[in-house]
C-alpha cells in the first residue's frame, strides 16, 4: 500500500494537489492511504521550504509545485515500481550499503552520513535554523493575508453592488452561464483566471451575451450570500463552472492550461462554451 502525503497548509492550491493525486491514484487501480500533512513542524522536519508539497511513503518528491493528475500518475507509478521491486530485493539491515550512506531528504545524490543528519546531507544541523526561517514565512504569509482579506472584502462590497445595479441579462434553459468564482484571497494566477475568462467570453462571444443566449458572472464564493454555489457546484478551489439549465461542468484543468499561453487558455474555454451551448 502506498502512503501519500500532501504537505501545505490547507490553501486552494494544496486542496487541488490532494485532489489531483487521489484522482490519478483511483485512475491507476492504486491501494493507497492519503494523509494531508498542515503542521508546520512536520512540514519543517521532512525538509520542505515550499509548499504544496507531495511525499510517497515518508519521501518527499516534489516540492512547491501544483502537478496536474497526468504528472502525479508518474510519480505514483514510478513510487509504486519501487515498492514492488524493493519487496522482490529488500536488503537486509546493516548492509555496507546502508552504513556509508542514507537516502537524501532533499532528493540529493547520497553523501557519506555526518552525526548531524540520517540522510547525510548535513541538513540535521541546520534544522533548527531551517524551522525558524519557516515560521517567520509563516508570519509574514499571515500578515499578508489579512491584509489581502481586508482589501478584499471592500473589494468585493464594491463589486456586489456594481452587480446590483447591472442591467439583467435575460436567461432561459438555453443560456450558457459562465462563472468564475473567486474567494477574497486571490493570487496572481487567479487573477489571470478572471482576466482571460472575462476577455475570452466578451471578445469571442459578443453577439451571445448581446442576446442573452451566454451569461458571465464573476462571483466571490467566500460571501455569506454566496455560500450556497460552494455545494451546488462541489467547489474546492477558484474555478471556472459553466452551466446550461441542468448541465453543470466545472473545468478542473484551467489549473494545467493556465501554464500555456493566454492564446491556448481562452481557445481551450471557447470550445468548452460551444461544446456545452450545442449539447442537447
Amino acid at each position: 500500500m502506498l502512503k501519500i502525503q500532501i504537505y501545505g497548509s490547507g490553501c486552494d492550491k494544496c486542496k487541488q494537489l490532494a485532489a489531483n493525486v487521489d484522482a490519478a491514484a483511483k485512475k491507476l487501480g492504486l491501494e493507497f492511504e492519503l494523509d494531508k500533512v498542515t503542521d508546520i513542524n512536520a512540514i519543517t522536519d521532512a525538509g520542505i521550504m515550499m509548499t504544496p508539497a507531495l511525499g510517497i511513503n515518508g519521501k518527499v518528491l516534489c516540492t512547491g509545485k501544483l502537478l496536474s493528475p497526468d504528472e502525479a500518475e508518474k510519480y505514483l507509478l514510478a513510487a509504486g515500481n519501487s515498492v514492488a521491486s524493493a519487496g522482490e530485493t529488500a536488503p537486509q539491515k546493516g548492509s555496507e550499503g546502508d552504513a556509508k550512506t542514507g537516502a537524501c531528504c532533499c532528493d540529493s545524490a547520497p553523501q557519506p552520513q555526518t552525526p548531524s543528519c540520517g540522510c547525510g546531507c548535513g541538513c540535521g544541523s541546520s534544522k533548527k535554523a531551517l524551522t525558524v526561517v519557516l515560521l517567520l514565512f509563516v508570519l509574514i504569509s499571515v500578515a499578508m493575508m489579512v491584509l489581502r482579506e481586508f482589501r478584499g472584502k471592500a473589494a468585493a462590497a464594491s463589486e456586489n453592488n456594481t452587480a446590483q445595479t447591472a442591467p439583467a441579462v435575460p436567461v432561459n434553459e438555453d443560456t450558457v452561464t459562465v462563472y468564475y468564482f473567486h474567494g477574497n484571497t486571490r493570487c496572481q494566477t487567479c487573477n489571470k483566471f478572471e482576466k482571460l475568462t472575462s476577455e475570452t467570453v466578451q471578445k469571442r462571444f459578443a453577439d451571445q451575451l448581446a442576446n442573452g443566449s451566454v451569461a458571465l458572472k464573476i462571483i466571490n464564493r467566500d460571501l455569506p450570500e454566496n455560500e450556497h454555489y460552494i455545494k451546488d457546484f462541489l467547489l474546492t478551489s477558484n474555478s471556472v463552472v459553466l452551466q446550461k439549465g441542468d448541465q453543470v461542468k466545472n473545468l478542473e484543468e484551467i489549473w494545467t492550461i493556465i501554464r500555456q499561453s493566454d492564446d491556448e487558455f481562452m481557445a481551450y474555454l471557447e470550445r468548452e462554451i460551444k461544446g456545452l451551448a450545442e449539447a442537447q
